[in-house]
């Protein structure tokens, strides 16, 4: 299943981008989603040094309405060309089809215009995080995020499987393992939402600059179009409400999956890993939210509705007052099952717990 959206530049975007490719007087082209397109919104010319320019982007930058911004640099690549950085403003503030929407679009952006272009992407939610103190902040974290060896990882590995060996258990324990975040008030009120039945999926993220759990997306989505939710390459807390369409009269259930992408930095994988009994640990013990289903992914779409059935809903068939429907979606061919632990069962790498 494909995370992109299918929305796709305009021809004005791709003319006004391969035109400043060929010249050296454009810094910035701001591009906004319109009409299920990408288009461009407004540019900017050079005026001075990148790190003088920059500044000027911030009125591109609006409480509500995110953006993509990509700006030329003064450095070139070994082609002589100019290198181009992409910035993605989404603020929190956003409608959530749109913050669906530009999660979804960014590699099809980059894909279009050419990946080898751009090396460098900042992410942010506010006008601080997409100044130029955002921008060097940013750097600064990229350039810290030093690669570790082969030994290194090993006893980091060996360190992350006991702290983090019960995620498969009931995390109403209080002794959870591993790292714990403090949750923003926008991830707490996203939760809440959750709980009363006004969203069907929060997916939260590690924000290391404010220590703290934050909210990435909550909404109503199915569960065919969350991977369109979630950024493709780096982990994420999800949490999911799925009501079953295999079985009528079935209840919904609220599953925990946790997205792991291979190629996300080892680092992420090893933070993420540590702090997921906590997250569920607060799900479950401050909110009293029912996790059935715990699910450890390389990416969300591993997680279909044939899979939730067979796992949440084994032995439906006699179940008086729940029919099953005709048909089912089978397993999809070339992937393996998706590591997954049922509330109260330890979790069971590589298959699913069928005690």
């Amino acid at each position: 299943m494909s995370h992109q959206s299918g929305i796709q530049p305009s021809e004005e975007l791709l003319t006004t981008f391969n035109n400043a490719l060929q010249t050296t007087d454009q810094r910035a082209i701001k591009v906004v989603i319109s009409e299920e397109v990408m288009t461009v919104s407004d540019t900017l010319p050079v005026k001075g040094s990148w790190e003088e320019d920059f500044p000027l982007l911030s009125a591109w930058f609006g409480p509500t309405e995110p953006c993509f911004v990509l700006c030329r640099m003064d450095s070139t690549l070994p082609s002589g060309d100019f290198e181009w950085i992409l910035l993605q403003y989404v603020p929190d503030y956003a409608k959530v089809r749109d913050k669906m929407l530009y999660a979804s679009t960014k590699a099809t952006l980059t894909k279009e215009l050419g990946d080898s272009k751009f090396v460098d992407t900042l992410y942010g939610t506010t006008p601080a995080e997409m100044s130029l103190d955002g921008y060097r902040k940013h750097i600064i974290h990229k350039e810290a995020d030093v690669p570790l060896t082969e030994r290194e990882i090993e006893a980091q590995a060996v360190r992350l499987a006991e702290s983090s060996a019960d995620i498969g258990m009931s995390s109403r324990r209080s002794h959870a393992q591993g790292v714990t975040f403090p949750f923003s008030d926008t991830a707490k009120g996203a939760l809440r939402q959750l709980k009363d039945g006004k969203a069907n999926v929060v997916v939260l993220s590690v924000d290391l600059s404010q220590e703290c759990m934050e909210l990435d997306t909550a909404g109503d989505t199915t569960l065919s179009e969350l991977p369109s939710v979630i950024e493709p390459s780096v982990p994420r807390f999800v949490f999911f409400t799925f009501q079953n369409t295999e079985y009528n009269g079935a209840p919904s259930s609220l599953i925990f999956i946790y997205v792991c992408p291979p190629e996300s930095k080892v680092k992420e994988r090893m933070l993420y890993s540590s702090s997921r009994a906590s997250v569920v640990a607060y799900v479950e013990g401050e909110l009293q939210l029912n996790v059935v289903k715990k699910f450890e992914v390389d990416s969300v779409d591993e997680v279909d509705e044939a899979t939730l059935t067979e796992e949440l809903y084994p032995k439906q068939q006699g179940t008086p007052g729940m029919t099953k429907r005709a048909f089912a979606r089978p397993t999809r061919p070339g992937r393996g099952p998706a590591r997954v632990s049922r509330a109260g069962t330890p979790s069971s790498t590589g298959s699913a717990d069928t005690s």
